[in-house]
């Protein structure tokens, strides 16, 4: 939550003298906000200190204004106190002698880390009513995103209070300190860089004087994230503890990321990689989570995947250990991918789809009810198959067998191996429209059926395939040939120039 005011007041007294003045927050505080206060007194009094019912002493004055000029001859001051307790708080001003014309302001700060070690006070006789003439003056932050905030306030007659500074929220006005108008003005701005700046009003009255006091305060960092949080890290972002994305949280990693621990995202989490990331550890992404890769991802540890999460990497993947994608999980690899470490790497009913070329090298890679789709090209080395055992007495149905480059496809019913001869000149027209595998000759698939039936619609299925590569190849041979024809009217020119 961006840090902002959560609640502010005001009071003040006329002419009476007192020993202070003392106000109370209208609800109760937030653990962990900041307070910023704002008092005043006519300067018969040389100092002033603040405190708070809950909190204590609020400590040292940031700034301390003696305005010795005008009518009222006044002193200001303001105070900030951090990571307040939990509750209710009244805040006292206190001069260091009995004064008139006391007066406070309070403010609380919430979603801060605290008071930025910045901070300014001006006294200006005379501002004008310039725009943006009011000013603290410059403060530089030390981190960013945080907050100004700042008063301002008339301190000779009280005939108006100024006017919020550009860019600025405006608060409260108040003050009256025992007259018909308030002299005070409140602003609150957020900023999200760390170039310096000042706090800025406008003046009603510009021919009198004005004190203006202002502090920075940083913006909470994120920590651990649940709910339905969203994180966004520039570069390089790592997740170390487990549980530190929870809940329907969305993290995205702009560049190199790495899930370190185990169950690091849970629940139905998203997690986005712009480029690189890594899952070292066992369960690192449980649930129902989903991971995206822009490029390059790696599932180092044993059911690195489990449960239903859903993993895509952009360009290239690795499956490093057994049974890194467990349960019902999904991996989608863009580009190429390797799985060629260890046996079983894929195991239940997952599913992983290749966009373009992967390898599957070991035996027992993809185990189960496992689903592996090849967009473009694919190689499956080695295929192992268990023969089918017929339970006694029954009768075994005919076989037709297709055979695809040494590979044997056993089909129960005619139809279906209709259908793979279907599916493998479909094959053939995917393959032919990949360019870059026809820098090399490409020679059609080899094709052998066992049935009489399936003699003349494999016969259709190779000519077809023939006639698909013969027209890829020509394609190509003639993109060389206008390729070169470039190159030479460029090596001409380069000649007629020289």
């Amino acid at each position: 939550m961006a840090i902002s005011v959560l609640q502010e007041r005001e009071t003040s007294i006329g002419g009476s003298s007192a020993s202070s003045i003392a106000l109370a927050f209208s609800s109760s505080l937030t653990s962990g906000s900041s307070i910023h206060t704002a008092g005043g007194t006519l300067n018969t009094a040389t100092s002033l200190s603040a405190s708070g019912s809950r909190n204590g002493t609020y400590g040292t004055a940031l700034d301390t204004i003696n305005d010795t000029n005008g009518n009222a001859q006044y002193r200001a001051a303001h105070w900030r106190f951090d990571n307040s307790a939990a509750g209710s708080e009244t805040v006292t001003v206190t001069p260091n002698t009995s004064a008139s014309f006391l007066a406070i302001c309070i403010r609380e700060i919430g979603s801060t880390s605290g008071y930025d070690s910045a901070h300014n006070a001006s006294n200006q006789t005379a501002p004008g009513t310039g725009t943006d003439a009011l000013t603290s003056g410059n403060m530089t932050p030390s981190v960013q995103p945080g907050c100004v905030s700042a008063f301002s306030f008339d301190d000779w007659s009280g005939s108006g209070a100024p006017n919020a500074g550009t860019g600025f929220t405006a608060g409260l006005t108040g003050w009256a300190l025992g007259g018909a108008s308030t002299c005070l003005r409140t602003e609150f701005k957020r900023y999200i860089a760390t170039t310096a700046l000042p706090a800025t009003f406008t003046a009603i009255n510009g021919t009198e004087g004005h004190i203006t006091l202002a502090a920075l305060f940083k913006e909470a960092s994120s920590g651990a994230m649940t709910g339905a949080s969203a994180l966004v890290v520039g570069e390089t972002g790592t997740l170390t503890g487990a549980g530190a994305l929870a809940g329907s949280s969305a993290l995205t990693i702009g560049q190199t990321g790495s899930l370190k621990g185990t169950g690091v995202l849970a629940g139905a989490s998203a997690l986005q990689f712009g480029q690189t990331g890594a899952l070292a550890a066992t369960g690192a992404l449980a649930g129902t989570s989903a991971l995206l890769i822009g490029q390059t991802g790696a599932l180092a540890g044993t059911g690195a995947l489990a449960g239903t999460s859903a993993l895509t990497i952009g360009e290239t993947g690795s499956l490093a250990a057994p049974g890194a994608l467990t349960g019902s999980a999904a991996l989608t690899l863009g580009a190429s991918a390797t799985a060629d470490l260890p046996s079983g790497a894929m195991v239940g009913s997952s599913a992983l789809t290749l966009s373009a070329s992967a390898t599957l090298s070991a035996f027992g890679a993809l185990i189960g009810n496992c689903q592996i789709i090849f967009d473009a090209s694919g190689v499956v080395p080695s295929l192992q198959t268990t023969p089918t055992e017929v339970p006694a007495g029954r009768r075994i149905r005919n076989i037709y067998r297709v055979t695809i480059d040494g590979q044997v496809f056993e089909c129960r019913t005619l139809q279906e191996a209709l259908t793979l001869l279907d599916q493998a000149k479909q094959l053939a027209e995917k393959v032919a429209e990949d360019e870059a595998i026809w820098q090399i000759p490409r020679k059609p698939p080899v094709i052998t059926v066992s049935s009489r039936e399936l003699r003349k619609p494999a016969a259709q299925a190779k000519r077809e395939i023939k006639a698909t590569y013969d027209r890829a190849a020509v394609h190509a041979e003639l993109r060389m040939l206008f390729e070169l024809s470039r190159r030479q009217e460029e090596d001409d020119t380069l000649l007629l120039l020289m």
